[in-house]
């Protein structure tokens, strides 16, 4: 019922109390695969929708907050996520990542968030495909001033990436040209 919910194109405020529920019932889920499976398979396009027809922040940050526990509930439960499925997680998360501004910019962390789940589902083979989009995020996080409250999320999925890389990646080591700049900044921490 709450994963029809989302779908439905006439409620707001049903749809959120959905994602609420989805959210809820995940944990029950990890003993039946399956069932995980049907509700990734609808929930994540209707996510992306609802995201996109909410007004405040918090609802919009819900909805992707979502998506990444369910992305990381596949991934524990062993479940297999389609390659197409895959590209359209992937796909909105830059249009996400530019439209962030004023007080958006805090979906900017569920951008990384999302990215750093589906870089751990994913695997050391496919990881390097995310660093055309993940490298300039993470990039962005160090270097703005206005992305400072993305630090914390940028080193997780930096370090999710380097974990997954077979060796020394000169794409990732250029990442560390920020430490210096970055230790700074962290001294007040």
């Amino acid at each position: 019922m709450a994963v029809t919910a989302l779908s439905r194109p006439d409620d707001v405020c049903l749809r959120l109390t959905a994602v609420q529920a989805v959210d809820a019932l995940l944990p029950y889920c990890e003993d039946t695969p399956h069932l995980l499976h049907s509700i990734t398979e609808a929930s994540i396009p209707a996510l992306f929708r609802l995201a996109n027809d909410c007004d405040e922040v918090e609802s919009r940050s819900s909805c992707l907050d979502l998506l990444s526990n369910i992305i990381t509930y596949v991934s524990c439960t062993g479940g297999l996520l389609s390659t197409e499925l895959l590209n359209s997680i992937v796909a909105p998360l830059s249009t996400i990542w530019e439209n962030a501004d004023g007080q958006n910019l805090l979906l900017r962390r569920n951008v990384l968030s999302i990215l750093a789940c589906v870089a751990s589902f994913v695997g050391p083979d496919e990881a390097t495909a995310l660093y055309p989009l993940a490298l300039p995020l993470i990039d962005d996080s160090f270097g703005r001033e206005e992305n400072v409250f993305l630090v914390d999320e940028a080193l997780k999925i930096w370090w999710v990436l380097l974990q997954l890389s077979k060796g020394y990646d000169p794409l990732l080591g250029k990442l560390y040209l920020r430490a210096p700049a970055l230790s700074k900044d962290l001294e007040q921490v």
